[in-house]
């Protein structure tokens, strides 16, 4: 996949954890999107990063120190970041700090980012997220169904970010 004249190999998948495990199991619908998308990206030959994976949905959480240290090294070799903030209810983000923490370093780290929600019209999301294209041109938002939806990741990516004399 190439993206803004890069050769894109690896992706960074981010998205809630902590606050999608009750009573120690991690919520089943939410754990299919990330297994569905991670088995996507690794299909189509990128290495994935995937916290969800690494921790096998809530079962091995290493230490608060162990998790940042992997993160922002993945993070920082990743070639290409998505971030899935999927509802918990309508209109409800589940609430996932460490996900909003790791894309302030993809924008600092200046990587390609989707972020993916429920609605187009980001509704129950901050301001913050809302008005992100603001300062960050290297962001594009599209639906989590339209990732789902989607025959071909690389395809997708590659449009979003296309030059719009290109399209």
């Amino acid at each position: 996949m190439l993206i803004n004249n890069k050769q894109i190999n690896k992706l960074f998948v981010g998205g809630p954890i902590t606050e999608a495990i009750n009573k120690e199991v991690f919520d089943e619908k939410l754990k299919l999107l990330f297994k569905n998308i991670t088995s996507k990206i690794k299909e189509e030959g990128f290495v994935c990063f995937s916290a969800h994976e690494a921790e096998n949905y809530g079962v091995n959480i290493p230490t608060s120190e162990l998790i940042v240290k992997r993160d922002l090294k993945h993070l920082s070799e990743s070639d290409f970041n998505l971030f899935l903030f999927p509802n918990i209810s309508e209109n409800v983000p589940f609430r996932t700090d460490g996900s909003f923490i790791e894309l302030g370093y993809s924008l600092k780290f200046n990587h390609p980012t989707v972020i993916c929600t429920e609605s187009k019209d980001l509704k129950g999301h901050s301001p913050m997220l809302k008005g992100l294209n603001a300062v960050a041109n290297n962001v594009r938002f599209i639906t989590i169904n339209d990732l789902i939806n989607s025959e071909n990741l690389s395809n997708l990516f590659e449009k979003l970010f296309q030059k719009e004399d290109e399209k």
